[in-house]
């Protein structure tokens, strides 16, 4: 039963609506499994709200990222590799439930780009 509810989490994941195709990323929020859940079992989380920033365009230089104008933090990992490539991923987990992020702005070398969900 946690499987299945996880695999319909994960298709229901949000993506950001009203842009335009000329953004160098893309973003998207997830729930996805804890991947430290099968050797920490209790104490560790089941699930966690992941952000997925993805570039679009050769490459892309992640400056900053804000949720919620900053009323929502991002906890580990966000800027491991700031420098994208094509296809390549940023990935980190929120501080906050994914049913309450309305706005992502993210600061790149290419402009400021606001996502909202």
């Amino acid at each position: 039963m946690k499987k299945i509810f996880g695999i319909l989490c994960m298709l229901w994941g949000l993506s950001a609506c009203g842009l335009n195709e000329s953004t160098p990323i893309s973003v998207n929020i997830n729930l996805e499994e804890n991947p430290a859940y099968q050797y920490q079992g209790e104490y560790a989380a089941l699930y966690y709200n992941y952000i997925h920033i993805q570039s679009t365009v050769d490459q892309v230089r992640i400056n900053r990222v804000s949720i919620n104008r900053g009323n929502c933090p991002i906890s580990f990992g966000v800027y491991q590799n700031p420098n994208l490539k094509f296809g390549q991923v940023m990935k980190a987990v929120l501080g906050c439930d994914m049913e309450q992020v309305r706005e992502v702005t993210v600061d790149t070398d290419q402009g400021e780009f606001t996502f909202n969900f």
